[in-house]
């Protein structure tokens, strides 16, 4: 939505966001319109994470071995859904975004 607004986001900016995807992480990013001109700006950039339950890894460990095929489906992004299934052992073809 920020390219709708004109928000320029830098090559710096842009490749820390990507770093964080790639942690798991999720991005958001906020823009304003001062005074309501033309001009909106970016304003605020973090990145939220929830911890993996300490249980998954074993969960997920114990269903491979049951021969049982584990997939992950995740509202986030694909990068970062690939990035939280491989911590808990479930592969990137089996993590979709939706």
């Amino acid at each position: 939505m920020l390219s709708v607004r004109n928000v320029g986001i830098s090559k710096e900016l842009a490749s820390t966001l990507q770093n964080w995807k790639s942690e798991g992480k999720s991005v958001a990013l906020a823009a304003i319109n001062f005074q309501h001109n033309t001009a909106w700006k970016l304003v605020a950039v973090f990145a939220i994470s929830d911890p993996v339950r300490p249980e998954a890894i074993s969960v997920i460990n114990a269903l491979h071995k049951r021969g049982t095929d584990v997939w992950m489906l995740s509202g986030d992004n694909q990068t970062t859904a690939n990035a939280i299934g491989a911590k808990i052992g479930i592969l990137s073809s089996n993590s979709k975004s939706t």
